[in-house]
């Protein structure tokens, strides 16, 4: 046969967030376990000095048993490094739902664009919407620089307020108003675990 270069990866049985929708929310308890854990991984690369580049819902992965994984670092992000995204007409809706401002505007970011990122993935699974929305990309990049996103617990109403703060915290549109630690983000969900938290009801859009 010829050689081939190729890319081995576990097979993920439940898929990636973007498969975690339905006609009831997921559980705040078990979206905040999750996020741990994806955290905890995303952790464990910038102590290497990586950066993903690409955070969205088809990226993290469950495994069988819900385990999480983060997977694809940095092959969609290869196309933007280094030029600002907002003007490219290759650029899709769907590719910037997720992406930080100052990827956007400048094609450059540190780990506080992950971290951005990681909290719209957030703002995503806990509402069931993406926190800047939109049919065409450049109404979507330009949503992020008029203000907040709408709070998610004016979408799913029982969002904990902790919860629905962590999730500002880690979108806040200027890097230096933002999150810069795996670790406080882990060690915020893991005091929101510490509290009973309501059960999940339907889902209502709007």
């Amino acid at each position: 046969t010829t050689e081939q270069p190729y890319i081995v990866r576990q097979y993920m049985e439940q898929g990636g967030f973007n498969s975690k929708f339905g006609t009831i929310y997921q559980s705040q308890e078990k979206l905040c376990r999750w996020f741990i854990e994806a955290a905890n991984g995303l952790q464990f690369a910038s102590q290497q000095e990586l950066l993903h580049g690409n955070i969205r819902p088809d990226n993290i992965l469950l495994d069988a048993d819900e385990r999480v994984k983060v997977a694809d670092f940095g092959l969609d992000h290869l196309l933007y490094a280094g030029t600002p995204v907002i003007g490219q007409k290759e650029a899709t809706a769907d590719a910037v739902m997720y992406m930080s401002p100052e990827m956007i505007s400048t094609g450059r970011q540190d780990l506080r664009g992950d971290l951005y990122s990681l909290g719209a993935v957030m703002y995503y699974l806990v509402s069931q919407c993406p926190p800047f929305d939109g049919d065409e990309a450049e109404t979507v990049m330009n949503a992020r620089f008029a203000g907040p996103p709408r709070p998610a617990s004016e979408l799913r109403h029982d969002t904990v307020e902790a919860l629905d703060q962590l999730m500002n915290d880690m979108l806040a549109a200027y890097p230096k108003d933002r999150l810069n630690d795996y670790a406080v983000v882990i060690e915020r969900l893991q005091r929101i675990l510490e509290n009973p938290l309501p059960e999940p009801g339907p889902v209502k859009i709007g």
